[in-house]
């Protein structure tokens, strides 16, 4: 398995914007990978179409929900 290096950076969420990672970090497009656009990467909270709520724990395995 290829490992990325993880980059450290810090980010500041404007009020009334938000900051999406995915839990698949490693191979995700989520928010950090759009930093230099318009928006730092964060998206206006008007645009979320819908909210998924889920709890997992590692300790269950994968696909354990």
């Amino acid at each position: 398995m290829l490992r990325r290096r993880r980059a450290a950076f810090d980010i500041q969420v404007p009020r009334g914007r938000l900051w999406i990672m995915s839990d698949n970090r490693h191979i995700a497009l989520d928010s950090r990978a759009y930093r230099d656009a318009p928006g730092g990467g964060t998206i206006e909270i008007a645009d979320v179409i819908g909210v998924i709520e889920a709890s997992h724990s590692s300790e269950a395995g994968a696909g354990a929900f």
